[in-house]
């Protein structure tokens, strides 16, 4: 269809699939009603002064696998706070709406009303909650393209009840039955994808009606449970029949070893990975001492390696006995997997000590520990209360411009 405004002589040319009633010029917004006999007439004009939309009538996208047009737009204004709403149809005269609040958006269909009753604050609909975030009576402040009805010239009364990312509007003209609209949020990208338009879409400011978290916080929680669970009955099943496990003990002796490695006998480690503990003890007496130790792998001769210092030293000052360190002392090598092992051990101790004459060393491989599993535990449950607040805090702000908040 294409019309020229009598009020500017510009012309409009779109694809239109439904009978025209109305047409609204796009550059001074005049107003023409069709007559039976198919001429326009004019009657009116808004007045309006602000970018009618991003979305120019004539503009075609893909959505829900058919082709929809941009036929219309309409500017509504209540207590000087603007939107836009686009009017989209299908080559087989299916309608869908898209609204534009702040550089938000949602994608509206109209749905039969017969499950609202009266003027419910909370609707259950879809195994969803809605609960109501306004009420409002708008007027249409500006118009643009090709109409299936006379857009109304007073005030509309609409309410929009909200369960992110969905939402229930209803509109309802004086004298006439109320028309439902189910929503979705839809992301500023798809439009773009969609529409491919020409005009730069308006950028987001706060938080959208229906704008979703970053994620769901509960399916969140759900899957790091379940992963949790998982890690726990994984490490039962693989350490169930763990036991600790001695694999060295000996005394050896400074003179002895003095610059020399001592090699212990290999030992074998079946199981899951568990750590190593080496314990070491030596008769220091205000002195130290001092074990160096090579954990080394039989098939692969890989090495680890750790050392450990035994200090112990006591006396008596001003009155008090004092003593620091202690006599023995341990450390772990974590994560050693079951294969077949030795220890190279290099012992030494103070030059000055002519006492001490030798040093325990003790390996003894552990149950496997709990501490990695509740670190995980502790972390993932901080990340879940992170994400919790995070959508308290943000649903908290989406609630803030709603008289009808629950967050007070």
């Amino acid at each position: 269809m294409r019309i020229t405004c009598y009020q500017c002589d510009t012309p409009t040319a779109i694809e239109v699939p439904f009978p025209v009633k109305q047409f609204v010029c796009s550059k001074c917004f005049s107003i023409y009603k069709a007559t039976e006999t198919g001429d326009f007439i004019f009657k009116d004009k808004y007045k309006y002064d602000k970018e009618i939309g991003s979305l120019t009538p004539g503009l075609k996208g893909i959505l829900e696998e058919e082709e929809y047009i941009v036929t219309g737009v309409v500017v509504k204004e209540y207590m000087n706070y603007y939107w836009r709403e686009y009017v989209l149809a299908s080559a087989t005269a299916k309608f869908l709406y898209l609204s534009e609040v702040n550089g938000h958006w949602i994608l509206l269909r109209e749905i039969p009303d017969d499950f609202i009753k009266g003027h419910p604050k909370i609707i259950d609909y879809n195994d969803k909650v809605f609960k109501l975030y306004d009420i409002a009576r708008p007027r249409i402040a500006a118009a643009a393209g090709f109409f299936d009805v006379s857009l109304p010239t007073g005030l509309v009364t609409m309410a929009e009840l909200i369960a992110p990312p969905y939402m229930i509007s209803f509109e309802k003209l004086e004298k006439e039955e109320r028309t439902v609209f189910l929503g979705e949020h839809i992301s500023k990208k798809q439009i773009k994808r969609i529409f491919k338009p020409t005009a730069e879409l308006p950028n987001r400011i706060g938080i959208g009606l229906v704008q979703p978290y970053f994620f769901n916080v509960r399916q969140l929680a759900l899957i790091l449970c379940s992963v949790t669970l998982l890690i726990l009955l994984t490490h039962l099943y693989v350490y169930h029949d763990k036991q600790e496990e001695v694999v060295f003990s000996n005394d050896i002796s400074f003179s002895e070893y003095n610059n020399k490695e001592y090699i212990s006998p290999s030992f074998t480690l079946e199981g899951g990975a568990s750590p190593l503990t080496i314990s070491v003890h030596s008769g220091v007496d205000n002195s130290w001492a001092n074990a160096q130790v090579a954990l080394v792998n039989e098939t692969t001769n890989e090495e680890i390696y750790a050392n450990k210092d035994v200090e112990y030293y006591h006396g008596y000052s001003e009155g008090e006995s004092w003593s620091e360190g202690d006599t023995s002392d341990d450390f772990s090598i974590c994560g050693v997997s079951a294969g077949k092992y030795h220890l190279a051990i290099t012992v030494v101790k103070a030059p000055e000590d002519l006492n001490n004459t030798g040093m325990r060393v003790t390996a003894t491989w552990n149950k496997a520990s709990y501490w990695n599993i509740w670190v995980l535990v502790i972390i993932m449950a901080v990340m879940v209360l992170i994400a919790y607040f995070g959508e308290l805090y943000n649903e908290t702000k989406r609630w803030n411009d709603s008289p009808y908040t629950p967050y007070e």
